[in-house]
């Protein structure tokens, strides 16, 4: 698979959680398989060791199922998470995107004495040179996965930059049309 070493007789990416002892010693408290198809992109692992966050899928940012995936403090999944959980496809197809990955995640942290992720995701853009590094908040309980969507002032510039973007991605498509034919044109 995409990510995957050549000849490798692992067929899913798999973690291993370790806690090091008060005489430094590592201890292994679980190693499990993940429940991604490939490698994730990034994780964040709680300091109280109670969580394990993944994010994304190597070569497919942002598609998916497993975007954002939590495990508790044994390996045992919480809950996984497709784009579409926490945003609005409408809001989703107007984000920065490769021919592989959506450019949806900014920096991601923990709160909340490591019971709340703050998941950081941008703004939509018109091409990266639109892209100023703005981002809006939703939060995940981790114990059971809640999910809080966003909300207030910064959510609504998100909203309203979303609608201007479609309205350029359709008149960039028109154009396109107009110029190349093809696959540009829709029927």
């Amino acid at each position: 698979g995409a990510g995957q070493r050549a000849n490798s007789s692992i067929e899913q990416p798999f973690a291993r959680m370790s806690r090091r002892t008060a005489d430094g010693r590592w201890v292994d408290l679980w190693q499990q398989p993940l429940v991604n198809d490939v490698a994730p992109v990034h994780a964040l692992i709680a300091k109280t060791g109670n969580y394990l966050i993944t994010f994304d899928n190597w070569h497919m940012r942002g598609h998916g199922d497993d975007a954002v995936v939590v495990y508790d403090a044994r390996g045992r999944l919480i809950r996984k998470y497709a784009l579409s959980d926490f945003l609005p496809q409408t809001y989703i197809d107007t984000l920065s995107a490769s021919v592989s990955s959506i450019s949806w995640s900014a920096d991601h942290f923990l709160t909340y004495n490591d019971e709340t992720l703050i998941l950081r995701v941008a703004e939509p853009s018109f091409g990266f040179e639109d892209d100023r590094g703005l981002a809006i908040s939703v939060r995940i309980r981790l114990s059971d996965g809640t999910i809080t969507p966003p909300a207030g002032r910064a959510w609504e510039r998100a909203l309203r930059k979303s609608r201007t973007v479609r309205l350029q991605q359709e008149a960039y498509a028109r154009k396109a049309c107009k110029q190349w034919g093809g696959g540009w044109c829709k029927r």
